[in-house]
């Protein structure tokens, strides 16, 4: 029997949205991206920090005496560079690196000389070192520094010091911010920087700074002179960890609402939200969820991957996320489909 002309329509209409809706799931207009984890056929120990730049992704690797590793998507080859060392060109341990899309530049720190270089794409992409710009630090660094290099000045934190975080000019100096943790007991100047962030973002496009927290589902918005713009909380219900002597204690339930902080012009991407101390420590994580967020404070979606992903870079011309996943220890290098920023 044939079926009548809108009948088939009204069919093949349906079968199409049910189609496009299997790996992508809306409640209460908040999309939900379901996302498999493909590994790169790419030999390489897991790097410390993956950065995308121009069709090529950097790796960095602390464990080797060439440092640098530089993939062309495209082609496959692999270009090696950077050594290890004290001399020029040199580095010992690079403790922190990130890219700048807006400016064009990977920025990098070695905690070993507390220095920090600048280097352009197009150098990176030459493998030339020559031209890196050494910048002086405001302030003394450990391992688990973080800096971000602002109009401004510099926006830093650094897990074993005093203080959350440090918006500083350029000559050094602290500018004023008004955006200290509502938590449920009070904290002062002597508590251990890790119980307040987890990690920080700068960019440059929009003058803007996050500083998310680690055991707290709070993330800040900065303007640039340090004052707050907006907060974000990612959940209402939290469990409240142990605080004692001016120290927080996380135990193995204690939760970790974000481990890493990226941004983009029209997004914020929060990492590794709402997993459990134990899981980040033993490496049990199944799957991986990333919030996404407007710059108004405003969840739009949520990504999860069938494998731990972490350590993003994005691509947003080919509309991918780089990254590090356990879906093969052998080819850790991985990435999933960027739908969030179409």
């Amino acid at each position: 029997m044939k079926l009548p002309t809108r009948m088939a329509f009204l069919i093949c209409v349906n079968l199409i949205l049910l189609i496009s809706c299997k790996n992508n799931t809306t409640h209460n207009s908040l999309k939900t991206y379901e996302e498999k984890v493909t590994s790169i056929n790419h030999e390489s120990f897991c790097p410390s920090f993956l950065i995308y730049l121009k069709d090529h992704l950097l790796l960095i690797n602390n464990d080797r005496d060439t440092i640098f590793e530089l993939v062309d998507l495209k082609t496959k080859t692999v270009k090696k560079f950077g050594l290890r060392g004290r001399g020029p060109n040199e580095f010992l341990y690079i403790s922190d690196a990130y890219s700048d899309d807006y400016k064009e530049v990977v920025t990098i720190v070695d905690v070993n000389s507390k220095n920090v270089y600048s280097i352009s794409y197009d150098d990176i992409l030459n493998c030339d070192l020559a031209n890196a710009k050494q910048l002086k630090l405001p302030t003394s660094i450990t391992i688990s520094t973080m800096i971000r290099i602002t109009s401004n000045g510099w926006v830093y934190g650094d897990l074993t010091g005093d203080a959350m975080v440090m918006q500083l000019a350029k000559n050094g100096n602290v500018l004023k911010f008004d955006h200290q943790p509502k938590l449920p007991y009070s904290l002062n100047q002597n508590t251990k920087a890790y119980a307040y962030y987890s990690a920080i973002a700068y960019n440059s496009a929009l003058n803007k700074t996050i500083v998310a927290l680690r055991y707290f589902p709070y993330v800040y918005i900065l303007n640039e002179d340090g004052t707050l713009y907006k907060t974000i909380k990612t959940t209402e219900k939290y469990e409240v960890p142990i605080f004692k002597n001016n120290s927080l204690l996380p135990s193995a339930s204690s939760m970790i609402y974000c481990w890493e902080v990226h941004t983009t012009e029209k997004h914020i991407y929060i990492g590794n939200a709402g997993i459990t101390q134990a899981e980040f420590e033993q490496d049990e994580l199944n799957g991986t969820s990333i919030l996404v967020y407007d710059w108004d404070g405003n969840q739009i979606s949520e990504i999860k991957t069938d494998f731990a992903f972490a350590n993003l870079a994005f691509d947003f011309k080919n509309k991918k996320i780089y990254g590090s996943s356990t879906k093969d220890m052998y080819h850790c290098v991985s990435w999933i489909p960027l739908r969030a920023e179409l």
